[in-house]
């Protein structure tokens, strides 16, 4: 049996966009046409400051981006 299975980890690369080079190295690096992107935003303690930073900054990108919420605000 054969999956088939995209998997881009990124840390913090996205916080700041005036430098998203190592965002796209990895994604373009995947392999993959449209790879998912999730982001565990444990650091900020799930702060939806973080969570709208992330998925502003893959709008530039080929990918689907996902988060996990860790924390109950």
């Amino acid at each position: 049996m054969s999956y088939n299975q995209d998997i881009v980890l990124l840390g913090g690369g996205f916080s700041d966009s005036s430098d998203d080079g190592m965002d796209e190295y990895l994604i373009s690096g995947s392999g993959v046409k449209n790879p998912n992107v999730c982001f565990i935003p444990t650091a900020s303690g799930d702060s939806p400051t973080y969570i709208r930073r992330f998925y502003e900054s893959m709008e530039g990108f080929r990918c689907r981006p996902h988060y996990v919420e860790l924390f109950v605000l």
